[in-house]
This record gives C-alpha cells, sequence and structure tokens, in this order.
C-alpha cells in the first residue's frame, strides 16, 4: 500500500511539472505568435515608408534646380552688369532673362559668353536701342538643357 501511495504521488508530481511545463510552453508559443505579428506589422510599416520615400525620391529626380540655372547665368555675366529679371518654363524648358548693361560692347560680350555655352540652346538676344549711349537694356531668351 505504501508503494502504491509512494507511486501515485510520484506521477501526481510528474503530472504536476509537466502540466507546469505545458503551459511555459504555451505561453512561449503565445508570445512568439504575437511578435511574429508585431514584426509583420513592423515589416508593412517598413514597406510603406519604403514606398512613400521611393515617391519622393522619383518626384526629386524628376525636378530641375532654377537655381542652379540662375547661378549658372549669374556667373556669365560681365562685371558691372545687372541681372533684372529671370523666368523659366518648365514645359518648355525656355529661360526669359533681361538686364542692364554698362554699354553696347558689354552686351555683346555677355551675348557672345551665352553663345559659347553647351548647355543653352536657340538664343535669341535683343538690345532694344543699338545706338543708346551709356547703360543698355539687354533680353536674352534660350533653351535649357537639363
Amino acid at each position: 500500500m505504501a508503494v502504491l501511495l509512494a507511486a501515485t504521488l510520484s506521477f501526481l508530481s510528474v503530472k504536476f511539472y509537466l502540466d507546469n511545463q505545458l503551459e511555459y510552453q504555451e505561453g512561449l508559443i503565445e508570445s512568439s505568435h504575437s511578435k511574429t505579428g508585431r514584426i509583420a506589422s513592423l515589416e508593412r510599416d517598413i514597406n510603406r515608408i519604403n514606398d512613400i520615400l521611393s515617391e519622393f525620391n522619383y518626384f526629386y529626380e524628376q525636378q530641375f534646380a532654377v537655381s542652379g540655372l540662375l547661378d549658372k547665368v549669374s556667373v556669365l555675366l560681365p562685371s558691372g552688369a545687372l541681372l533684372e529679371s529671370f523666368s523659366y518654363n518648365k514645359e518648355s524648358g525656355k529661360v526669359m532673362i533681361s538686364g542692364l548693361a554698362l554699354d553696347v560692347e558689354q552686351a555683346y560680350e555677355f551675348r557672345n559668353i551665352l553663345r559659347e555655352q553647351d548647355w543653352l540652346n536657340n538664343l535669341a538676344f535683343t538690345l532694344p536701342d543699338w545706338l543708346q549711349a551709356g547703360k543698355i537694356n539687354f533680353r536674352a531668351e534660350f533653351n535649357s538643357q537639363k
């Protein structure tokens, strides 16, 4: 009888131990599933953010830096000449500038400098009054290559 009681207690002890281990393993599995769900959610968020960044990147790759073009033009101006207006048409790539040169020779110098530039096409350079003494207004139109 004592043996039977000892065996029963041993079996109950093993049963409690195995039940405890089973609950522990189930808890680990549940924790793993919840982590997997969080990881999947984070992966979806990361993919969504990557898609948005790709769209931004594409947008900025398609943009044309007008300020860079303005810098190019202003560097070409002869000393003393002034740029008064600058406009850029994105669809056509047409640039229109107007300014003030100290004299006709300086306006011609600027026109020749513009003609030498390989990044612009179809230059039309206009001086309203070729015979004007002193400061002279000029206007130029051209197409810019991106």
